[in-house]
């Protein structure tokens, strides 16, 4: 900021000295110099290039018109309609052009000045013609150029904007184009038409890790020497089960529900799950203001449904063998005017899922593989896409039970598969097709697919009770169940596993690991 005064003085007031001001300084600034100003006896010109800038020198000059000092025929333009219009000093703009703005005859102009100014110039130096009128100060003019040398008059965009300018153009003509349809009688032959999947980035893993931080819980990663000598391997536990609601399902629901408009947020929101996504989201929904409406199965585990309630939410139910629950949830929301949270099939929710991957890179470095169980495809897809941005030589790799194993069919044939509704006591996991958005991720990023049996599941959750000193429900002990078991090949030697959940109430664990 030019705080110095210059010797100058107005074309107004030829005996009062004056400095020009950068306006871009916060008020209290403006006022401080000000002041100055006043004990020297010095008048302040601001130098005005934005709105707000034009406010703080209206503040200067308590509301008055002042002059004002501009450094481009947009800006003179600008402010010649306000009612700071006596611009006195013009830096860098034509002098033929600037009287159709000011409404004022050209002054005198010094073509031959030997630099640019952003401060004006002593008023004996360069005379006005007449005192009303701008003092132009311009740049020295290039030296001509041969004519062969001589640059065309409209030089040619850069490549880069060549290409945004082509794509407008195309989008432009196509928008403006009259849209044909066929008549009755020709022959006409629809084209398939091809749907754009949103795209999930590492940088929006990053940026819900931002949003999550101090809301969601940096869950513990836990060893055992018991399980790498079972084992073979060094294997690390990023134990989800201690997450807030006790599963992973917190980190994509809050991330979603977080990013909704306040009018979103004030009709409320709709998700369907068979109880941990449907905890996560009643609880971001409470933490954010806004109500939830939840559509879960009718056989979900009454531990999840009585959680679900206790976070406020509203519970509709139907039966999950018989009705599409995806069908069911849209016509809800529609029906209600509230926006749905899928519990995998949205990107925030993917960014939110991958949190947990990244936290677990964070503690234990470079892994040789990530074992990750798979349900809808969330959880997995965010894995991967941490997984390949940070080490891109970790393998990862899926976990299913033995009756759900739709992705790994999806993923040999090439395209999604649905299979009937599996039964098994990986209630998280039963479900019969992969999601629309998490399909392509984990057909480009997902390694391998294995699968366990519900008797491995159990093994694991008695395992990880007996030895590791925590519970964990089926669908969270799957990848504990695929390693103990040996489903996964070419075990490598440094493994993580991310052990999604422990939402599972008393007496079911005991009655499943006393089988």
């Amino acid at each position: 900021m030019n705080t110095a005064p210059a010797t100058a003085r107005t074309l107004a007031d030829p005996d009062t000295p004056f400095a020009v001001v950068d306006v871009h300084r916060t008020l209290r600034n403006i006022k401080r110099l000000a002041t100055r100003a006043d004990r020297l006896g010095v008048t302040l010109r601001p130098h005005v290039k934005t709105a707000k800038s034009l406010d703080l020198a209206a503040l200067m000059h308590g509301g008055a018109r002042c002059p004002v000092t501009v450094s481009t025929l947009a800006e003179a333009e600008a402010f010649a309609d306000g009612a700071y219009t006596d611009i006195t000093y013009a830096v860098g703009i034509d002098p033929h052009k600037l009287p159709r703005v000011i409404g004022r005859e050209p002054g005198t102009r010094h073509p031959h000045h030997p630099r640019r100014h952003h401060t004006a110039r002593p008023a004996h130096r360069h005379p006005p013609a007449h005192p009303a009128q701008p003092r132009l100060c311009h740049r020295r003019p290039a030296p001509r150029l041969p004519h062969h040398r001589q640059r065309p008059e409209r030089r040619r965009p850069r490549a880069r904007h060549r290409g945004i300018l082509a794509t407008r153009h195309r989008l432009v003509t196509a928008a403006r184009a009259p849209r044909q349809t066929p008549g009755p009688t020709s022959h006409h032959r629809e084209e398939p038409t091809m749907t754009a999947t949103p795209s999930v980035s590492f940088d929006d893993v990053r940026q819900a890790a931002a949003r999550l931080d101090g809301i969601a819980h940096r869950t513990p990663v836990h060893t055992s020497r018991t399980l790498n000598a079972l084992t073979g391997a060094e294997v690390f536990i990023k134990c989800e089960n201690f997450q807030r609601v006790g599963a992973f399902k917190f980190r994509g629901a809050y991330n979603a529900v977080a990013q909704l408009s306040a009018g979103q947020l004030a009709k409320g929101i709709a998700a369907y799950s068979s109880g941990n996504h449907a905890q996560a989201t009643a609880l971001a929904a409470r933490e954010l203001g806004t109500t939830a409406v939840i559509l879960m199965p009718e056989d979900a585990p009454r531990s999840k449904r009585e959680a679900t309630a206790g976070y406020g939410a509203e519970i509709v139910t139907y039966d999950r063998y018989t009705q599409n629950r995806t069908a069911l949830g849209e016509a809800l929301a529609t029906e209600r005017g509230l926006t749905l949270i899928p519990p995998y099939d949205h990107p925030d929710v993917i960014a939110g899922q991958g949190t947990a991957a990244l936290e677990l890179f964070e503690e234990t470095g470079e892994l040789d593989a990530l074992v990750v169980p798979v349900g809808g495809g969330g959880l997995i897809a965010g894995s991967a896409i941490t997984a390949r941005a940070l080490h891109p030589g970790t393998k990862v790799i899926g976990v299913e039970p033995e009756n759900g194993d739709d992705t790994k069919r999806s993923l040999a044939g090439g395209q999604r598969v649905t299979i009937p509704v599996p039964r098994t006591i990986a209630d998280g996991q039963a479900l019969d097709t992969p999601g629309e958005i998490t399909f392509p991720i984990n057909q480009r990023l997902v390694t391998a697919i294995a699968l366990v049996s519900d008797e491995d599941i159990v093994n694991a959750m008695r395992f990880a009770f007996e030895h590791l000193k925590i519970v964990l429900e089926p669908s969270g002990a799957t990848p504990l169940a695929a390693l103990m078991a040996g489903h996964i090949e070419d075990l490598p030697r440094r493994i993580g596993v991310i052990a999604s959940g422990g939402n599972i109430d008393a007496q079911r664990f005991a009655e499943l690991v006393s089988r």
